[in-house]
């Protein structure tokens, strides 16, 4: 599982705008929302392998302050190798401040790293899929606040 988190740095944000850039040899093979901090889904989770991005939006009414998980991600490499998986510019948190106030987003990517001789052979089959265990991609959200309508 790779955990998509947030870490507000002390912020009081509501929305969560979160796109993930996922490379061409991983597929998101799941997700799980079970655990999340989100209980209002603006849009569902929706992984476009086309595209190679992964993204969400949702939100928690009052607001959320310090860390927490978005959403587990159950990725399935398709080759050995090392992979990123990182939050896209294009991801956005938003303050509860009833102005909208648009805040910026630093991200912490997850770095997967496949062995040859450690993949199962299900996976190279399309059967069963293994979840690797990794808590990384962990989202920041800076101070620096841009207004939305300026």
């Amino acid at each position: 599982m790779v955990k998509v988190g947030v870490d507000t740095e002390g912020e009081l944000i509501n929305l969560f705008e979160v796109k993930v850039s996922v490379p061409e040899s991983v597929d998101i093979a799941g997700w799980n929302k079970d655990q999340s901090l989100v209980n209002i889904w603006v849009q569902e989770p929706a992984w476009d392998r086309d595209a190679g991005v992964f993204s969400f939006l949702g939100g928690v009414p009052g607001g959320f302050r310090g860390r927490a998980v978005l959403l587990n991600l159950e990725v399935k490499p398709r080759q050995a190798g090392t992979f990123e998986l990182k939050v896209d510019s294009a991801s956005k948190g938003f303050v509860n401040d009833g102005l909208g106030t648009e805040v910026q987003v630093t991200a912490v990517p997850a770095v997967l790293q496949v062995s040859p001789g450690k993949i199962p052979l299900a996976w190279w089959s399309g059967g069963v899929v293994v979840g690797l265990f990794i808590c990384a991609v962990l989202w920041k959200i800076l101070r620096t606040r841009v207004r939305s309508r300026q």
